[in-house]
């Protein structure tokens, strides 16, 4: 059911961008439908997360859940090495 509203029903990129701007872990949870914590977007964030990157790995990896969208470019800049 996640898979289908995610494909057919999903926040519009505009609308996520907008309410990233204003609250992104908000964003971010309601953008993926996963819990994220404030914790784990400041990791992101540090990690050079952006909206632009949420909106490329949801394009390319429909169905990962963004706690795993977030470990690669953690890993890659080196802030974590163990799964979130």
């Amino acid at each position: 059911m996640k898979s289908q509203y995610l494909r057919y029903a999903q926040l519009p990129n505009e609308e996520f961008i907008k309410m990233y701007v204003a609250n992104p872990v908000e964003a971010l949870s309601v953008y993926f439908l996963e819990t994220v914590d404030v914790h784990t977007f400041w990791e992101w964030r540090d990690a050079g997360g952006t909206y632009e990157k949420a909106i490329e790995y949801k394009r390319d990896h429909l169905l990962w859940k963004v706690t795993k969208k977030m470990i690669t470019p953690l890993k890659y800049v080196g802030i974590c090495t163990k799964v979130l």
